[in-house]
């Protein structure tokens, strides 16, 4: 998933010139949760019980990544 997500971040902030890329994350998704954080993602904010599923509600995390603070991680590779 790192090698295809890099990929995506390469695509959307080179190829189709995109300031900001979100990334919208269930609050149990762990693994999804760390690759984000690995590639540069910020953080941003939790919306409490945005979604149904079954008999409850779940968060959602919200996380960005901006392009100069992707251009600085490349550098530093």
């Amino acid at each position: 998933m790192n090698e295809a997500l890099s990929a995506v971040l390469a695509f959307g902030f080179a190829d189709l010139e995109c300031h900001r890329i979100e990334a919208v994350i269930d609050n149990a998704n762990v693994r999804s949760r760390s690759l984000v954080l690995k590639l540069g993602f910020m953080y941003e904010n939790t919306l409490r019980q945005r979604y149904p599923v079954r008999d409850h509600f779940e968060d959602e995390n919200y996380y960005a990544l901006l392009k100069s603070e992707w251009l600085a991680k490349q550098t530093q590779a």
